[in-house]
């Protein structure tokens, strides 16, 4: 069995997860009509966003520690491509969270995760909040795009080349080849 196949396996699931309900928060919370619930759910957003950083922390320590079979792509040319949107998934993972934070301290917003009080990244700046706003939602598209891309890698893997790799990812236990 390749070492931290099954963990491997939960860390990419788990972010999906993840991703996948920040994302329906992020893109509904605002157009709620009641504040508190509008709140509620922008402090849900918050929590998972920085579950997501440090589940992608957890992920890059895990990938340094655990050296397990590197791509299985044999094409020099979409072996680099799938580097690079792994690199960028990764990127989008760190610093949507980072950007999020951010922007609340900028706008003097304080909240606790667990309980525990959050340090504000930068000062109070009405101009700077808004402007990392902007750049938390475009990075969101971005990361929203670089999803869609490694799916249909992944479905390209699996209908095309038949070669198990989305096969592995569904399974705790991969299969030899």
């Amino acid at each position: 069995m390749m070492k931290g196949h099954a963990l491997r396996v939960a860390f990419h699931w788990t972010s999906a997860v993840l991703i996948a309900v920040v994302f329906v928060i992020g893109f509904t919370h605002e157009g709620m009509e009641d504040p508190d619930s509008r709140l509620f759910w922008l402090d849900m957003h918050r929590a998972i966003g920085l579950a997501i950083l440090a589940f992608a922390a957890l992920r890059l320590l895990f990938r340094v520690a655990v050296r397990f079979e590197r791509l299985h792509e044999t094409n020099p040319l979409l072996r680099f491509a799938a580097g690079i949107s792994h690199i960028a998934l990764y990127a989008g993972m760190l610093a949507m969270p980072l950007l999020g934070w951010a922007q609340s301290s900028a706008k003097m917003r304080k909240f606790k995760l667990f309980g525990v009080k959050l340090p504000a990244l930068v000062k109070h700046d009405s101009d700077l909040a808004d402007r990392l706003g902007e750049w938390h939602e475009q990075l969101a598209w971005v990361l929203l795009g670089l999803i869609c891309v490694h799916a249909a890698a992944a479905l390209y893997h699996h209908f095309v080349r038949r070669d198990g790799v989305l096969a592995n990812m569904l399974r705790f236990r991969p299969t030899l080849p």
